[in-house]
């Protein structure tokens, strides 16, 4: 499997400096106008130090550098230029017999921090110095930090306005003190100041030097890697030096186990460390536990394995758990970046359930037989049954199912289904041509009907007279039931007026009953408006003269009722009406 490098960048301390600055950084004076002449806080590198090229017996000439600006030293032969900042700087010569440079010793330094030196320097084409490239070499004591970059000058020859290039470098202290030298550089052979040739004596300008301590950035990355193979850091900065917290010096490092490697890389201009906090993904860490199973009702709750690295599960949430509600596979993923792992378990819910079994009625005297899933135990009334059960008398059951380690119990109720009870009421008289709804009434909603008609549905619908018989039928038993239909005319046998006026015309003075049938029975009374009885009749011959107690009933509405039985009849009827009275 090929390694995925992960690095998230955590910690950042960006370069900043700390004044330690020399004496005079800007290289001021006030001799300018004389050769030879220095800024204030500042010495020539005599002729006898190791690092100056020139002979003893040039010592005072050729090994002083001059204070220069636009007035001098000395116009006249060309020794002068604009400085870069402020209004003086120092120009020196690299040739035969000629080594001019300065130097600065500094207190207070810190050993083992790292100081910054910065510098703007040009090449000064004047005073027979036709050279057009050079630099400056920069030494602590006199060990050589560095020399810098080479500067070329494309200017006329005596142009004073000068071309200023920048140039640093670092250097760590290891005493208190230090001497900072800083010598004119030419890059190709040095020639007589006096032969002027291009390629002869070179003079180089040096100003604004300034030293700061340096405060080394360190840049936290943390690693991590998918797997256990190596892991290779590479820096491609040519001049570039590096320290490893092992002590190697290399820009490559192999790294094959976790822990903390940090680099110095030092460059001609900047100096930082690498720190790699390297760690290898663990999937291990998201092992799920193995496949299992729990028992319908009860709750499954399953805990994320680790808090390491961010997770989630199948359903996309990442609380730190997953709680179970069906049968099915769970898989939990971590991961890290691109980095990831996804471990899986099945969760299986058991259901035991009473399939087969429910509360029930039986007939009277049949019994109960029920047949019972093998791949579960059950107890009756807490005595162990087979897969056959048989129950003959009717009761509460207490009944437990157990398979798989899960146990359910419930409660089996017994009854009889009680004797079917059939009605279709009394007998029954109609009218003629009227149809007429047998609605039979049971005490069982599981019935089916065979009527003597044909009919199987539930309400006989009948018109004709006759013997009307049902056979209901349940799981148990079958009743017969019959009713007698009769049929008459409805037509109306007794006429009633709806008003009639007594005031002693002659003309409908009393209210009575006209009818041309033979009436066995033939009873009727008026009630008035609070309900009293104020006439009673025994015939259809009787009638009402509209009085009541020998005195005229007021002008209103009254109620008459009617029951008679005719002669051929057994039947009673009843009849009601109002009548008006009007005087």
């Amino acid at each position: 499997m090929k390694k995925v490098l992960l690095i998230v960048l955590t910690t950042i301390f960006f370069n900043h400096v700390k004044a330690q600055t020399f004496t005079n950084p800007n290289l001021l004076g006030s001799g300018s106008n004389n050769l030879a002449a220095l800024p204030t806080g500042w010495s020539n590198i005599p002729a006898s130090d190791q690092n100056c090229n020139v002979s003893p017996s040039f010592q005072g000439l050729g090994d002083t550098p001059d204070l220069t600006n636009l007035n001098g030293p000395m116009p006249q032969i060309g020794i002068a230029g604009t400085p870069k900042i402020g209004s003086s700087f120092i120009s020196g010569v690299r040739g035969d017999n000629f080594h001019e440079g300065i130097m600065q010793t500094v207190n207070g330094l810190v050993p083992g921090k790292v100081y910054h030196i910065s510098f703007y320097q040009s090449v000064v084409k004047q005073e027979n110095c036709r050279d057009t490239s050079g630099s400056w070499s920069v030494y602590v004591d006199n060990s050589l930090v560095l020399t810098t970059a080479t500067s070329t000058s494309t200017l006329p020859y005596d142009d004073v306005n000068l071309i200023w290039e920048y140039r640093a470098l670092t250097f760590t202290a290891s005493s208190t003190s230090h001497t900072l030298k800083f010598l004119p550089t030419d890059d190709d052979l040095n020639g007589d100041i006096y032969s002027l040739q291009e390629d002869a004596a070179l003079r180089m300008g040096i100003d604004q030097i300034i030293m700061e301590e340096l405060i080394v950035p360190t840049y936290y990355i943390d690693t991590t890697l998918c797997n256990q193979l190596d892991y290779t850091v590479t820096f491609n900065l040519p001049n570039a030096n590096f320290l490893w917290n092992d002590s190697d010096t290399s820009s490559t490092k192999t790294i094959s186990s976790p822990g903390v490697y940090s680099v110095e890389v030092n460059t001609p201009d900047s100096m930082y460390i690498n720190s790699y906090n390297v760690t290898f993904f663990n999937p291990n860490t998201a092992l799920l536990p193995a496949d299992t199973s729990f028992c319908f009702g009860d709750t499954l709750r399953i805990s994320s394995p680790q808090n390491t690295y961010p997770f989630n599960w199948h359903d996309a949430s990442n609380l730190p758990y997953y709680e179970v509600t069906e049968t099915e596979m769970v898989t939990y993923t971590l991961s890290q970046n691109q980095c990831s792992y996804t471990d899986s378990m099945f969760v299986e819910i058991i259901k035991v359930e009473f399939t087969t079994i429910s509360d029930t009625a039986i007939c009277i005297g049949d019994s109960l037989t029920f047949n019972l899933d093998p791949q579960f135990n059950y107890t009756l009334n807490q005595q162990s049954v087979q897969n056959n059960v048989l129950i003959t008398q009717t009761g509460a059951y207490l009944l437990e199912i157990e398979g798989k380690g899960c146990t359910r119990k419930d409660t089996l109720l017994v009854s009889y289904i009680p004797p079917l009870e059939l009605s279709l009421g009394n007998d029954t008289l109609i009218c003629e041509n009227e149809t007429y709804a047998l609605v039979p009434h049971i005490n069982d909603d599981e019935i089916s009907y065979q009527w003597s008609t044909g009919s199987t549905s539930e309400i006989l619908y009948i018109s004709e007279e006759g013997h009307y018989s049902l056979l209901a039928t349940n799981c148990c038993e079958s009743v017969v039931e019959e009713v007698y239909i009769t049929t008459h005319s409805c037509d109306p046998l007794v006429f009633a007026p709806n008003s009639f006026t007594p005031n002693g015309d002659r003309h409908n003075n009393a209210f009575k009953f006209e009818s041309e049938a033979e009436f066995s029975r033939f009873e009727w009374s008026i009630y008035n408006r609070w309900g009293q009885m104020i006439f009673q009749g025994t015939s259809i011959h009787d009638f009402w003269d509209g009085s009541f107690n020998n005195e005229f009933c007021k002008d209103g509405t009254y109620v008459w009722k009617l029951t008679y039985s005719t002669t051929n009849s057994a039947y009673v009827e009843q009849l009601t009406g109002n009548i008006l009275l009007l005087r």
